[in-house]
């Protein structure tokens, strides 16, 4: 039940581990991809390329928090650094810079002032709002509807308690941009977006994830060279911020600039070689550009992270209708089917996945129960309009009349 807590903790110190340059850190999907696995220490560290790994646990009772953690060098196996912290919970923030400064002087960087300072500056001073936050983060990644509800909630409670927590809003602004982009297309859930993520720029006007999260709605109004404008600062603020990369690959997709969409999409990648989204996502645009050794390329690339997610996560729908389109995109359509179905009978409800089944199905000329598909997404709430307009997926149903007609009566 604290496994939100240890998760965020992870991706917290991962983070401002991140922001220093001498540092090349490992994304936050390769280093949890390893979570809970009885693997050496020394294979981790081979197969994601890093010299040193840190190891650790976390338990939280009671207002009490301990910590241990121990780096290990993946030349030896050895220990070159270990630590214990038994404190209160409101000291969490103290801990993580410990940690932090412990890992630059193991690795023997000189920090800028600047590099100092942004180690030394807590997000919040208020525990519960860092608690709900964490919370939030969880229910954010799990991608489902009721999930990114969940997870509004959650980012919502940190707003109450620390009006002044600038990553708690962009957390928001990204969790109503998603739900005005696949579940509710509605002109509240944008005003939320824009309103949340410019509270978020107001509070944290150096903060990537600020830049990135109003980068990601103002895309959703059409404004697009504003959005490319936050993006790449964002990019500036933090070059190892992988939804960054992400979020403006889709929104080039949505302008219709696949071929800049796919070299976003690679970078994204090379951000988090181990994601399980962005490959698939890049492969589709390579297809769509006629690159189809890219297409396979990047293809067995997704599959091999998808099929590494789904071990540990797999009641996770949404990757099980994206291994879908890989197998489909590998030539494999009977198997790819199998995991359409799969995807719909988990999540019948959900307009992102039932949108992603008709998209398999019209890959394999299976036209109107493609059709089915599709109109349930848009019953179920799918109204991403510009994205089906230039998705290749579903170009073998545009000249049907009933899909003329779904497209037609959407908003």
């Amino acid at each position: 039940e604290q496994e939100y807590f240890s998760d965020g903790l992870s991706e917290e110190l991962l983070n401002l581990l991140a922001r220093i340059p001498e540092l090349r850190v490992a994304a936050r999907t390769s280093s949890f991809s390893f979570k809970g696995a009885s693997i050496d220490i020394r294979t981790i560290g081979r197969r994601i390329g890093v010299d040193a790994v840190m190891e650790g646990s976390v338990r939280k009772a009671e207002g009490r928090l301990r910590i241990n953690a121990q780096i290990v060098s993946v030349a030896d196996g050895y220990h070159i650094w270990s630590g214990q912290f038994d404190r209160e919970v409101k000291d969490v923030f103290s801990i993580q810079e410990e940690i932090a400064q412990n890992i630059v002087e193991v690795m023997e960087v000189e920090l800028s002032e600047n590099e100092k300072r942004a180690l030394e500056k807590s997000p919040t001073d208020d525990i519960e709002a860092y608690d709900f936050y964490l919370r939030g983060r969880n229910f954010f990644y799990q991608s489902k509807r009721i999930s990114i509800y969940h997870a509004i909630e959650m980012f919502t409670h940190a707003t109450d308690r620390d009006p002044g927590y600038a990553l708690a809003y962009a957390g928001l602004a990204d969790c109503y941009s998603y739900f005005y982009m696949y579940f509710e297309r509605t002109e509240d859930n944008l005003h939320k977006a824009l309103e949340s993520s410019q509270k978020a720029l107001d509070l944290g006007p150096d903060l990537a994830e600020a830049h990135a999260a109003y980068g990601f709605a103002v895309s959703l109004s059409k404004r697009y060279d504003e959005a490319e404008e936050e993006f790449e600062k964002a990019i500036r603020l933090n070059p190892r911020l992988f939804e960054t990369y992400y979020y403006y690959a889709r929104t080039l997709f949505a302008r219709g600039d696949t071929a800049r969409a796919a070299e976003f999409y690679e970078k994204a990648c090379l951000v988090d070689p181990d994601n399980h989204q962005a490959p698939n996502l890049l492969a589709f645009a390579y297809r769509m550009l006629g690159e189809e050794q890219k297409s396979q390329l990047w293809s067995g690339i997704a599959l091999k992270n998808l099929s590494r997610h789904l071990e540990l996560h797999p009641d996770d729908s949404r990757a099980v209708y994206l291994k879908s389109a890989t197998l489909i995109e590998l030539g494999e359509h009977e198997e790819g089917l199998q995991w359409a179905d799969k995807a719909f009978e988990t999540d019948p409800r959900d307009p992102y996945i039932v949108y992603g089944v008709a998209c398999s199905y019209s890959r394999v000329g299976r036209i109107e129960e493609a059709i089915d598909y599709f109109e349930k997404s848009v019953v179920c709430g799918f109204a991403h309009k510009d994205w089906i307009e230039h998705d290749a997926d579903l170009d073998p149903l545009r000249e049907h009349p009933r899909f003329k007609a779904i497209v037609d009566g959407m908003d």
